[in-house]
């Protein structure tokens, strides 16, 4: 008997933050080239197997490149979607961090560590995907 998964694995934004929270972050090396702060496509495919508790390797894929579609993520070089191999690596889309030394003329905001702290906050909701995968909601039957 399996349980049921943690979030409703439908909605888009809630598999995408336990996914981004679950994920380790590693340095590899692709092509003599090291990159930090990725992962490979089994290791994606394998946290979303276990986020919507499926043994399905093609639907967690499948969702995962639904993920991929809104660029909440990427191959390291930028040239195909997620693939299902410890080969392919891929990163987060990085958020423009605010550099120390802005002059701040919002007068709710103190300091600029305030105003990064109000920054990071935005961008953790505004970040991610958005959207109903079908396949995986509880109405839908295939014809």
């Amino acid at each position: 008997q399996t349980l049921p998964p943690s979030v409703y694995p439908a909605l888009l934004s809630k598999v995408a933050q336990v996914f981004k929270d679950r994920i380790v972050l590693t340095v590899k090396t692709k092509d003599s080239i090291k990159y930090k702060d990725v992962f490979d496509g089994r290791e994606a495919v394998d946290k979303l197997a276990f986020i919507i508790k499926t043994t399905d390797r093609n639907l967690a894929l499948l969702l995962g490149r639904a993920l991929d579609a809104q660029r909440f993520f990427h191959d390291v070089n930028y040239e195909h979607r997620l693939r299902d191999s410890n080969e392919e690596l891929y990163q987060f889309k990085e958020h423009l961090r605010p550099v120390s030394g802005l002059f701040l003329e919002n007068p709710k905001i103190n300091s600029v560590s305030e105003f990064n702290l109000k920054i990071e906050n935005n961008h953790e909701q505004e970040g991610l995907p958005n959207g109903v995968f079908t396949l995986l909601t509880d109405c839908y039957s295939p014809t």
